[in-house]
């Protein structure tokens, strides 16, 4: 099947995660902050650190748009009191 892979010795299916643009943009604003990692945002938000260098490589190239979560603020200041 498409866009599904298999494990070797799995007796069932990887599930494919799909992210909205709001979770995207907010992902991106938050990794992009200066003095905030990638690795820290990926923590934080519970997905594979491979995904928001992803997101951010999209944002530059133009390919992902969309407004980030109405509480980006919040949500920083959140993340800011866990990791510094």
């Amino acid at each position: 099947m498409r866009g599904v892979k298999r494990c070797q010795g799995s007796t069932g299916r990887m599930k494919k995660h799909r992210y909205s643009s709001e979770f995207k943009g907010t992902a991106v604003k938050l990794a992009t902050h200066p003095g905030m990692e990638t690795q820290e945002v990926a923590v934080a938000l519970n997905i594979h650190p491979f995904m928001p260098a992803r997101w951010k490589k999209e944002y530059r190239e133009g390919k992902l748009k969309g407004p980030a979560h109405p509480n980006l603020k919040e949500i920083g200041e959140n993340l800011g009191q866990i990791y510094f």
